[in-house]
Order: structure tokens, then sequence, then C-alpha cells
């Protein structure tokens, strides 16, 4: 009798030692993973909205591109709003960069630099989309699109340009249904069409589900950010006022 009391004991305790050198070995887990969260980690400011500027330039409007860059880059850079531009111009391989402040001064960071493709492919601007938001995940999204565009005009009224066409790539033309199928139903908080001819019923209806606000000119597009004498941001048109108030 007295040994089976004493192998009792002897399994009570067993159980008890295991638990207490399985909470000792969580606590000191708990402190090393603090420890390295402390001195290696530095959370990053929350970004509120990323905004694409997609930049189908590979026309005759590819020495616009440049000269739009450098405007956008003279306008206060908002905290809260990261800025990501795609750009494809005659000669050059298409890039991916991003606004940033560098000791005081706002300049273009390199991201990605793209083999030559046509940017005025509903694939390759759907992977664009993709590619962003997986680098940049934001509250909410805008778009501001700058190249040529027919809007729902019939083929051939503007250059000789395809119907119902957004961004074009020397002679091809991104089809407007095509353009909205790439974008994710209520991906984008507004688009921005720095295009002509992109103002009707008809765009809106394809873009109904895609974002909340269509800012866009039914026939010459429009300007953005210019620098007064006095250090204010004034705008030379329509486009960079809605810029400016979305970004």
């Amino acid at each position: 009798m007295i040994a089976k009391q004493h192998h009792i004991k002897t399994g009570n305790r067993a159980p008890r030692l295991r638990a207490g050198m399985l909470s000792l070995l969580c606590v000191l887990f708990g402190m090393l993973l603090t420890g390295c969260i402390k001195g290696n980690y530095e959370p990053e400011p929350a970004v509120m909205r990323t905004m694409l500027l997609y930049m189908g330039g590979d026309n005759n409007l590819s020495g616009e591109v440049t000269a739009k860059i450098e405007q956008i880059k003279a306008a206060p850079l908002s905290k809260d709003c990261r800025v990501v531009i795609y750009t494809d111009v005659t000669g050059e391989n298409p890039q991916l960069l991003e606004l940033v402040t560098e000791k005081g001064t706002i300049t273009t960071k390199v991201l990605r630099e793209y083999k030559e493709s046509n940017s005025a492919s509903a694939d390759v601007f759907g992977e664009v989309l993709k590619e962003v938001r997986a680098l940049y995940p934001a509250s909410t999204y805008g778009l501001v699109l700058f190249s040529h565009a027919s809007g729902w005009l019939p083929e051939g009224t503007y250059y000789n340009l395809r119907t119902h066409s957004v961004v074009i790539d020397g002679t091809s033309g991104m089809e407007i249904p095509a353009f909205a199928a790439a974008i994710s139903d209520g991906m984008l908080d507004y688009i921005v069409f720095e295009a002509c001819y992109m103002a009707s019923v008809e765009v809106a209806y394809e873009l109904k589900d895609k974002a909340r606000y269509i800012i866009a000119s039914k026939s010459t597009s429009f300007d953005y950010f210019v620098k007064t004498s006095d250090k204010t941001i004034a705008s030379t048109g329509s486009g960079a006022a809605s810029i400016q108030a979305y970004s």
C-alpha cells in the first residue's frame, strides 16, 4: 500500500513539472520575440491612399511625359498618399516610379524597369494594377491616366484611332471595355482621365462598378499643377484641381 501511494505522488508531480517548464518556455520565447521586434522592426506610417499615374506615352506624347512628371513634383506631397507612376515612352523601356521626398525635395525613385511592352494592352495595365496593390496596400486607391484616347467616338474620328479606345501605344489602342475589365469592382475611389473625349455617358457606364468618381474632359485634356510666385499651388485647369483634391 505504501509503495502504491509513492507511485501516485510521483505521477502527480510529473505533469505539474511539465506544465511549469512549458509555461517558462512560453515566457522566455515571448521575451525573445519582443526583443527582436524592438531591435529590428520599425512600423511604416499608415498610408490612406495609393495613387497610380498610368502614363501611356509611347506615341507623340513622349515629350509631355517628362514635363508632366516635373509639374507634379512641384506640388506638395501628402503624407497620407503614396504616388506611383508607370511610364512608357518611345525608345525607352517602361518604368514604375515612386514620388519620394529626399532632403526636402520631391524626386522619383525607380521601383522597376520592365522589358519593352505594349502599354495599351489591357493585360499589361492589369498586371501593373496588381503589382501596385501588392507593393503598396492602402485603404483606398486612385488612378490618373494620361495618354491619347477616342472615348466613345466612332472609329477614325480622331487621328484614325480605334473606336472606344483609351491609351494609345503606337498603332495599338486599349478598348474601353477591356480597360474596365482589368479593374476590380470597387477598387478605385476615383479615375482621372488626362485624355481626350472621355467624359461621356457610355464611358461612365462601362466604369460604373469600378470607381466612385470619374473626372474627365469632353474634348481636350487638362493641365497639372504650377507654382505661383508666392510659392502656393495654383491650378491651370480643372484636372489639376481635381488631382490636388483627391491626392
